[in-house]
């Protein structure tokens, strides 16, 4: 197919800024239309934990405390989440808006999408492959970064927010390639080279997969402009050097996840070394299985690690042979050697040898995806254009290329139709667990955390249920057996809440917040040294807490345990310490107002009180406490107000008991207030909250009594 070498002699220039203004319009339009339903798609999974509840994203300013000491592995994503974070807005649900970071996400995808084709275009211009290609490297790159850019299996690096990691690191890996590929072929290679250092060392920030780019740049140079590996370097020799050196900073940020992690590194307990490789083959064809046919496309496959012989040897069969093509073809068919070389290479760092928690991940094919749209498309036009030759067409090349265009385009609306489909799915956080569910059925991760979701918006009988089906699939579960646990104790089932603790703790010992839960859990029964022992263990650990605000609860639970035991000096140090992390944080307010009431000092308790109740005009418990000081002092006009404006909210308090008890004092101040049919009615509402209430029957005889005698007086 050499006679199309001759389209672009008359006008060249003017065809390849056509064939770049129509890659813009069909990328940018097509890529649109397929993520335009992603803008509403909610924070999922991770991104709680890296967005919502890191509490460096809120802060603006200093906007690169990010770099220092190495404290991120991955600060440009830092910086941009920060950036996005400032300018979100806070939605009706309290959460950041998530519009500005989708639009982010899509922007960064799109870019790496007119980034693939520029490079892809240039590379069919080259020398080695202009004979074939070159005379339609326009449109061929063109379909090649459709394809890439509108595949189903993107969708987890740009619809799921915190994964524009790997977006973001594979737009700055393409630019790397991009600029240095440029250089190769200027008269003023300097800002080319620039350019694609600046670029390495950004992807750096962002993920450190890109450590494979300067081996890529090399087998592209040695592959389609040298010649030679040895010629490659010493023609261009100062690139090499610079990028070669962004692995120091990639060592210095890795270290610690290599070493140290619980999530990926060689310390991990749940994955060794060894079952991670022999699993990975299993993995890298399941990847190609879902580039040719995305079906099943899986948030979090929690994929175990392969066992047997059957899953061991084939797939290590098959991916040793396809590894073994990639290097002879580097020699004898170098398009076919470097496209293999671009999948492996890139896919080295997270499917090798280094475990990582989680053994298959979809966004790992974000870059690898181009290999397999280049030979298809690259792949199909040649075969096509090699059967019109034999036909003796007239110009078969652009025969073929009409085939391609037409197949090409055909498959781009295809899977862009199924991209729109696929963000349905991240809609919120319940249909995207429900969708992990549905695909994989034994994923007692997927159970739990859409559990945690359910709970979350109040469906507490369908969280209870995932928990338990989490459990039923995987018993030593830690998490689910906490989360049942915890919404046991929300729902006023305090026996199989502790139960369930105390297995959180048999699996975890050290696990904070189950400690945490039993030292506020034992208080309420009374068991007052074991409270304060479960506080110390949950201290002890407090580097494991969930949730920041766990901490100030901990502070909260220790010093109400100080204030039953009497110790309330003590308790009013412990709450202060909630407050110094939290300054806000209403329940260690409260606490500070019940512990300076039981030390008399009941107006500077009132006080306290009232200011709890501007902050929190609804907090039922600081009401319960204000009415419990004006009763105590004589005021029962004033408590009996409190005790009705805490009961307009029922469903805030947990423990019927608690409920009960509200409507008993109630009654009490009533009585004094002589308003003695309003006394009984709550007394009767107490006894029918809690049957074995003391006192409360008694209370009525006595209300009754009061109230006939008023009448015969």
């Amino acid at each position: 197919m050499t006679d199309n070498v001759e389209i672009l002699a008359v006008g060249e220039g003017s065809r390849r800024k056509l064939w770049t203004l129509l890659a813009i319009v069909v990328l940018v339009g097509l890529g649109f239309g397929a993520y335009s339903n992603s803008f509403s798609g909610a924070f999922v999974f991770d991104d709680s934990i890296a967005i919502l509840m890191n509490p460096a994203v809120y802060r603006i300013w200093p906007l690169f405390e990010v770099f220092g000491e190495f404290s991120s592995s991955r600060p440009i994503v830092d910086v941009s989440l920060k950036i996005n974070m400032a300018l979100a807005g806070v939605s009706q649900d309290g959460k950041p808006n998530e519009l500005g970071f989708h639009i982010f996400n899509l922007a960064v995808h799109l870019a790496a999408g007119l980034t693939l084709f520029g490079l892809v275009r240039r590379t069919l211009r080259t020398d080695k492959l202009k004979d074939v290609f070159g005379g339609y490297s326009g449109p061929l790159a063109l379909a090649v970064a459709l394809i890439w850019l509108v595949h189903p299996i993107q969708t987890m690096a740009v619809t799921y927010i915190i994964q524009r990691a790997e977006s973001m690191m594979g737009l700055f890996y393409l630019l790397t390639l991009y600029c240095a590929v440029r250089s190769f072929s200027s008269s003023r290679p300097g800002p080319w080279i620039l350019a694609s250092v600046t670029a390495c060392f950004l992807g750096v920030g962002c993920k450190q997969v890109i450590v494979t780019v300067p081996l890529m740049v090399l087998v592209y140079d040695w592959v389609f402009i040298s010649g030679t590996l040895a010629k490659a370097i010493r023609k261009h020799r100062l690139i090499y050097m610079l990028l070669f050196f962004s692995w120091i900073p990639v060592f210095l940020m890795s270290i610690n996840a290599m070493f140290s992690s619980d999530h990926s590194g060689f310390a991990m307990k749940e994955i060794t070394l060894g079952e991670y490789a022999i699993t990975q083959p299993g993995v890298i064809l399941h990847y190609l299985r879902l580039a040719f046919w995305p079906g099943g496309l899986c948030l979090d496959y929690l994929w175990p690690p392969a066992k047997t012989m059957p899953e061991i040897l084939p797939p290590m069969f098959v991916v040793a042979s396809l590894l073994i093509g990639c290097a002879l073809g580097l020699k004898y068919r170098p398009l076919l050697g470097f496209v293999g070389a671009w999948f492996f290479l890139i896919l080295a760092p997270t499917s090798s040898l280094m475990p990582i928690r989680d053994l298959a991940v979809e966004h790992r094919m974000y870059l690898s995806l181009a290999a397999i749209a280049a030979l298809v498309v690259l792949g199909g036009y040649w075969v096509v254009g090699k059967l019109f030759e034999k036909a003796s067409s007239h110009n078969p090349g652009l025969h073929a290329l009409v085939i391609m265009l037409i197949l090409a385009g055909g498959t781009s609306l295809v899977l862009a139709g199924a991209t729109y489909q696929r963000n349905k799915a991240y809609e919120s956080p319940i249909s995207i667990w429900s969708d992990v569910i549905a695909t994989r059925p034994k994923n007692c991760r997927a159970y739990h955390n859409r559990g945690v979701e359910l709970e979350f918006i109040g469906r507490r009988t369908e969280a209870i249920n995932d928990f338990l089906r989490a459990l039923w699939l995987n018993p030593i579960y830690v998490d689910a057996n906490h989360s049942l646990a915890k919404s046991y104790y929300e729902s006023g089932k305090i026996d199989e809440a502790i139960e369930y603790y105390l297995k959180t703790l048999q699996l975890k010992p050290g696990h904070a917040n189950a400690n945490s839960s039993l030292t506020e859990l034992y208080r309420q029964r009374g068991a007052l040294d074991e409270a304060w022992s479960y506080g110390q263990t949950a201290l002890a650990n407090r580097e494991s807490f969930i949730k920041p605000k766990d901490l100030p609860g901990l502070y909260v639970n220790l010093g109400n345990v100080r204030i039953d035991q009497g110790l309330y000096k003590e308790a009013i140090e412990l709450f202060d310490q909630a407050v110094d992390l939290q300054p806000w944080f209403v329940p260690a307010l409260n606490g500070i107002a019940v512990a300076k009431d039981r030390l008399g000092m009941a107006s500077e308790s009132i006080e306290q009180f009232k200011s709890v109740l501007e902050i929190a005009p609804g907090y039922a418990v600081a009401r319960v406490n204000l009415g419990n000081v004006y009763a105590r002092i004589g005021q029962p006009d004033l408590a009996a107000e409190q005790y009705e404006l805490a009961l307009q909210n029922e469903d805030l308090f947990k423990d019927k008991g608690d409920l009960a008890r509200v409507y008993a004092r109630l009654g009490s101040v009533l009585a004094k207030l002589q308003r003695y049919d309003e006394s009984i009615t709550c007394f009767e509402k107490a006894i029918q909250l809690h049957p074995d209430l003391p006192g409360a029957a008694s209370a009525i005889e006595q209300v009754k009594r009061l109230g006939a005698h008023q009448e015969d007086d």
